[in-house]
């Protein structure tokens, strides 16, 4: 018999004791969701995303600001964490060009940011 200690919970314990596919948009919350059938509590991917909309609403973003801004909850949502360091180091957000945080944000935007993230982070 395994102690405790020793259970993993993965991807393919969920799929084969709750017919579940395990990922970080599901998170903890889903699951719970799925377990206790109880529609009335979000996903973590719908708590980031409800979190992103409430602070680019709260600011006067440009177009160009909100399109990174998405880049960075889907960077967010795969990783589950988020530094100041990958705003320059994430291949997903190279696309938008060399030093793009730089040029689209100010250091108090930035740091909103940052905060944002580390609250939303598990």
């Amino acid at each position: 018999m395994q102690d405790a200690s020793e259970i993993k919970f993965s991807d393919k314990t969920a799929r084969a004791v709750y017919g579940l596919k395990w990922n970080n948009h599901v998170g903890f919350l889903g699951l719970l969701r799925h377990v206790l059938a109880v529609d009335a509590i979000p996903d973590y991917a719908s708590v980031v995303g409800r979190s992103f909309e409430e602070h680019i609403t709260s600011h006067r973003y440009t177009g160009d600001q909100i399109r990174f801004l998405r880049a960075v909850e889907d960077v967010f949502l795969a990783r589950r964490r988020f530094s100041e360091n990958d705003l320059y180091d994430s291949p997903q957000l190279a696309v938008f060009g060399r030093n793009a945080v730089d040029r689209l944000f100010s250091p108090a935007q930035l740091k909103d940011l940052v905060h944002l993230t580390e609250e939303l982070a598990v």
